[in-house]
């Protein structure tokens, strides 16, 4: 079947710094290690469009959790989109 109307828009994701601000650390045991370490957890919301984490970290929002390992990285699109992409496992 074939639409034709007006196409949706979506919200752009925050800007304003082309940087991450954690907003605490929380103690996370990583196995590899065998240790407790010290892990930067971000808000979602307030990630700018564009910035790059490297893992290990934690960004949480309302109903979800996401946990990049060491090695990872996380992007953030445009429109808020989260891209993970895994290190060597």
């Amino acid at each position: 079947a074939v639409g034709h109307g007006e196409r949706p828009r979506f919200d752009q994701a925050r800007r304003g710094g082309e940087h991450a601000v954690s907003r605490e650390t929380r103690r996370v045991f990583l196995g590899g290690d065998a240790k407790w370490s010290d892990v930067p957890v971000y808000d979602r919301e307030s990630l700018p469009a564009s910035v790059e984490l490297s893992g290990p970290a934690i960004v949480e929002e309302m109903s979800s959790t996401v946990f990049i390992g060491r090695g990872d990285t996380l992007a953030v699109g445009e429109a808020g989109d989260l891209f993970v992409s895994v290190g060597a496992l």
